[in-house]
């Protein structure tokens, strides 16, 4: 796994990951409360919601929001723990996915990509 935080600091140089532009509604779930955002961005270990609200650093959440498939949209819901705030939102880590939930999420990546023809075609 990434070294995401290093002393307390959010660094953009250590993801392996490729992020893509996501917008999507979201519903995140914590400690009894539960709230509205909407997605910026997501990769295979994490995403950004902008949201007003704020969540301490280290705090644990569920995340649901709509995952589109070749067939139909549907219901994607993950853990995760806040990585970073600003004053726009917050990142999410995610936990551990299911084999499933992780190739579903890798597909959606892959196609939004724009790197997708340079990934599909590098000789």
């Amino acid at each position: 796994m990434d070294k995401i935080i290093e002393e307390g600091v959010f660094t953009l140089s250590n993801r392996r990951f490729e992020r893509i532009q996501f917008e999507s509604r979201a519903m995140v779930k914590t400690g009894g409360q539960s709230f509205e955002a909407v997605t910026e961005n997501l990769s295979l270990t994490g995403l950004f919601l902008r949201t007003e609200r704020q969540l301490t650093v280290g705090n644990r959440a569920e995340i649901m929001f709509i995952l589109p498939s070749a067939s139909r949209s549907s219901a994607f819901t993950v853990n995760g723990v806040v990585i970073r705030n600003d004053v726009h939102g917050m990142a999410f880590q995610f936990g551990s996915l299911d084999q499933d939930s992780f190739t579903h999420l890798k597909t959606v990546i892959n196609r939004k990509s724009p790197n997708r023809l340079k990934m599909d075609y590098a000789a």
